[in-house]
């Protein structure tokens, strides 16, 4: 039996286009930056791990080493917030239970969403040129910075890419995948049902059958 040869197996990656392969290093660029600049902020002006990025992390490393969701540094002991997508991070937050790796992942999804945005500009504008363009902007967006180099909020610092995914699973008419991302979004914090809801609103009106919207709502309210 032939075994196949490196350059059959690397085949299909020749077929993927060069704007593709740029936006997959520009994604990379930026979290490679970005997780740089927040080991910077934590081990210089930061010297600990400062409100709510300490209580945050505190609450993920007591999950995933004793199984309980406590933390001890502010009054309650639990969390004044709802964001069970945790129980979805712990798993990776396992592997290394540290604050840099909340940050790690933080900055390479942001950087990754240009590839989101940029599949969903090329439909609606009928072009690679221009999507190429919005894809670039993207990153240099001076909010996106803020929110990168932000302290952790609870899941809602994941709400962006997740949020990115629905929007192109919707935009691709694929009700499985946007669902699950919709649901993980909704599991972000207590207040982002409202914009799943809201997305549920945009459906209805722009004519998308009634299982859609339906669902959106649905989801929104579980």
């Amino acid at each position: 039996m032939k075994t196949p040869r490196a350059t059959s197996l690397l085949r299909p990656l020749r077929n993927i286009p060069a704007e593709i392969w740029a936006l997959i290093l520009l994604g990379l660029a930026f979290g490679l930056l970005f997780s740089h600049l927040n080991s910077l902020k934590l081990l210089s002006f930061f010297s600990f791990e400062y409100e709510d990025s300490a209580l945050e992390n505190q609450l993920l490393y007591n999950l995933v080493t004793s199984g309980r969701f406590t933390q001890t540094l502010f009054f309650g002991g639990s969390h004044d917030h709802f964001w069970p997508i945790s129980l979805v991070l712990a798993p990776i937050y396992a592997l290394h239970p540290r604050i840099m790796t909340w940050h790690v992942l933080v900055s390479f999804s942001y950087g990754l969403c240009a590839l989101v945005f940029y599949r969903i500009a090329r439909d609606l504008l009928a072009s690679n040129r221009l999507a190429f363009l919005i894809a670039l902007i993207y990153p240099c967006y001076a909010p996106l910075h803020s929110l990168a180099l932000g302290s952790i909020d609870g899941g809602r610092n994941f709400a962006l890419p997740l949020l990115a995914l629905t929007l192109y699973f919707m935009h691709e008419r694929r009700l499985a995948p946007y669902c699950v991302s919709a649901l993980l979004v909704c599991m972000c914090k207590e207040d982002m049902p409202l914009i799943i809801l809201a997305l549920g609103a945009y459906q209805a009106h722009r004519g998308f059958p009634p299982r859609w919207w339906k669902t959106t709502a649905a989801l929104s309210i579980v």
